[in-house]
């Protein structure tokens, strides 16, 4: 028989597999009374299904008791207490800026949210041995959404942790992510946002196909990011500095008082979700567009009209700003600086006139190697004539116009002004300096 995680089993319930008095049930809520009961079993239309075993999934189960289950009939979990208790225990296991444990707060909560939310940014730990980055992925393995805490999740683990039956089954806590391999890097780059499956043939004789899901809230830690531009644009990156917390986040896993402390927590927030899985948490109308309100605005709607509000926005600000210099660091914004004008006068630009300019600018300083072919910048990757063709034609949308049949030879390009108004916002080309 299959088991399932979680998900809705009728227009009225929802379910989320648990341990009650040590038996693997369905903990099962009716969101017309709001009572909770529990099932052996579910009846499917392509047949039964089973709850987690013990041990099965390579998290923690949530663990009950029935009389736990009578007392959440009886009562009603707020958005400000799953807050309210979530930045205690941060405050507690990690030593980081108050802006970080705000980020901390509101991710780990947000794990208990991927029903009612279409994209993430994912949380990235960066710091030397020792300097806690770990410890806060260890927080998430206890405290997020059915987290696998791992240092070594390979590609096929990562599509067969989260399933082909629900999407946001669960949350990936990875160590060591300044490794990960390109297919990793293309998986993840794709999957902040609902919708993307990873298909694997299966079966005797390799006869059908399986989409597996690979949505979900995802975290990382290591000595540093990976080098991909895309990938770190979803990245909220949190420098760790090393420090004392009041208590060991590994201590939990000897210290039966600590875990129980953390463990209650884990299941109240699992009983909110379940509480409000009809509707959710009410979304704002922020003031961010594009990417930047795919990433922040569900983080900044979490919090709205709580103690937190203010240092939510101040928190999102301050990695919006990051991630706006990440993007203006590149060498694509600086180049389309560079050449603007010349589009705006006129959409047709020689080649030689861009790449003069280019390597002859204050914006991009640096040095042509002997053969003038390639561009060595202070800062960033270097530029070949090659490479620049590649960004003009690639990211930039230039189409590359054939030869006039004039000599000397004379290569054009030919420019959208709407896509370069659009690259300009995107890569915020009024602030760069």
């Amino acid at each position: 028989m299959k088991s399932k995680a979680k998900g809705w089993i009728s227009k009225t319930e929802f379910t989320e597999s648990a341990i009650v008095n040590e038996k693997p049930v369905f903990l099962i809520i009716d969101t017309d009374t709001g009572k909770f009961s529990v099932k052996d079993s579910i009846s499917t239309p392509t047949g039964s299904v089973r709850p987690l075993k013990k041990g099965e999934a390579g998290y923690m189960p949530y663990e009950f008791t029935f009389e736990e289950i009578e007392g959440f009939n009886e009562c009603k979990i707020s958005l400000k207490e799953i807050l309210e208790e979530t930045y205690e225990k941060v405050g507690i296991y990690l030593a980081v800026r108050e802006r970080d444990r705000i980020l901390v707060t509101g991710d780990l909560v947000m794990t208990y949210c991927q029903e009612w939310i279409s994209t993430v940014h994912y949380p990235y730990f960066v710091g030397e041995y020792g300097s806690g980055k770990t410890s806060a992925l260890s927080l998430c393995g206890v405290l997020g959404y059915r987290c696998l805490v791992t240092g070594s999740m390979t590609y096929a683990g990562i599509y067969n942790t989260l399933g082909d039956d629900e999407e946001g089954a669960g949350t990936i806590a990875e160590d060591e992510a300044q490794n990960m391999s390109k297919d990793k890097i293309d998986l993840y780059k794709d999957s902040y946002s609902k919708g993307k499956t990873v298909p694997r043939v299966r079966g005797v004789n390799f006869s059908h196909v399986t989409y597996f899901n690979a949505f979900c809230c995802k975290w990382f830690a290591g000595t540093g990011t990976p080098d991909d531009d895309g990938l770190r644009e979803r990245f909220a990156v949190v420098h760790m500095l090393g420090g004392m917390p009041e208590k060991n986040i590994k201590d939990v896993y000897s210290d039966k008082e600590l875990r129980q402390s953390l463990l209650i927590l884990r299941n109240k927030m699992l009983v909110w979700k379940m509480q409000n899985i009809k509707n959710g948490f009410p979304k704002i109308k922020s003031s961010l567009d594009g990417r930047d309100r795919e990433l922040w605005n569900a983080f900044l709607s979490l919090f709205n009209g709580t103690r937190f509000e203010e240092d939510a926005k101040k928190t999102s600000q301050y990695y919006l700003r990051q991630r706006h210099d990440a993007i203006q660091d590149r060498n694509e914004p600086k180049i389309l600086s560079i050449i603007k004008p010349m589009i705006e006068e006129n959409c047709k630009v020689s080649f030689r006139k861009m790449w003069d300019a280019i390597t002859n600018s204050d914006e991009l300083p640096g040095e042509l190697d002997v053969s003038k072919s390639t561009f060595h910048p202070h800062f960033g990757e270097k530029i070949t004539r090659n490479t620049l063709s590649k960004i003009l034609i690639e990211k930039f949308h230039a189409e590359k116009l054939k030869d006039d049949g004039k000599r000397p030879k004379v290569t054009w390009y030919e420019f959208d002004m709407e896509v370069i108004n659009i690259l300009s916002k995107k890569y915020n080309i009024e602030d760069l300096p």
